[in-house]
């Protein structure tokens, strides 16, 4: 079998790892970790957010917004109120609980990326940033694509059996 050189991916795998590993250690104290603090900092800074755009915002399924929202509400960092014009729709707040450990979290962040940049140039930081913004983005595109082709397949599978 033939050998390949590694491609960017992999790098982008042990980026993420780390990064995981990163956040899981240095937010511990407060309960949380990796996964926890995304999403309490996309409800921060967008204080009302509904749990469907949450999901949206981060190319996350619903089970994993609700799973993730419900430990930071058990934690006592999270507020999940109905909307006042449809009572289906749930709003996501922050509490006052949760101000210190957002300090900490932006803190940490900052830190860890100053760490990974700080022999880049300013000007190949920023061309990084938006050339893994793009990725980003045609990745949840492609996903949401192959998921839809997926959902097909299964739903002829239904329709054919007996």
């Amino acid at each position: 079998m033939k050998h390949y050189p590694a491609t960017f991916l992999k790098y982008i795998s042990i980026l993420q790892r780390n990064t995981s590993r990163y956040f899981d250690m240095v937010l511990e104290p407060f309960g949380i970790g990796s996964g926890q603090q995304f999403f309490l900092r996309q409800i921060y800074e967008n204080e009302g957010i509904s749990m469907y755009d949450l999901a949206k915002i981060g190319c996350f399924d619903k089970g994993t917004v609700t799973k993730a929202v419900q430990k930071l509400e058990e934690l006592g960092y999270v507020k999940i109120l109905a909307d006042e014009k449809d009572r289906r729709i749930k709003r996501l707040h922050i509490t006052s609980a949760a101000q210190q450990v957002l300090e900490k979290v932006y803190q940490k962040r900052d830190l860890w990326k100053n760490s990974l940049t700080e022999n880049i140039p300013p000007e190949k930081e920023k061309e990084l940033e938006q050339l893994l913004e793009k990725m980003a983005q045609i990745s949840c595109q492609e996903l949401s694509a192959v998921a839809k082709q997926r959902e097909e397949i299964h739903d002829k599978r239904r329709n054919t059996q007996p």
